[in-house]
């Protein structure tokens, strides 16, 4: 049997039955890793285009940097609104 893939993995816990509306802490963790990781390409971008001087650039990747930033806060509001309080290794 093959073991599964973390996508795979991540699915099925979320179908667990598990009452937490993340279908666990480690999916939030995952997902916020993935918005920071893309936040961080926009903020790059916005070098790039301002060492360019391309303002067109600059607009588009500063819209898509806060519409990660903004994903990421209500990430972060809906998990503290569920009562969930996770420290830096996952005890409440």
């Amino acid at each position: 049997m093959r073991p599964m893939s973390k996508l795979a993995q991540s699915e099925a816990d979320n179908k667990s039955g598990d009452d937490a509306p993340f279908g666990s802490a480690q999916n939030v963790f995952d997902a916020v890793e993935e918005l920071a990781c893309m936040a961080g390409i926009q903020a790059d971008l916005i070098r790039l285009y301002a060492t360019a001087e391309d303002m067109a650039g600059i607009e588009y990747s500063t819209r898509r940097l806060w519409a990660y930033m903004r994903a990421l806060g209500g990430i972060i509001k809906d998990f503290k609104d569920h009562g969930q309080t996770l420290g830096p290794r996952g005890e409440k």
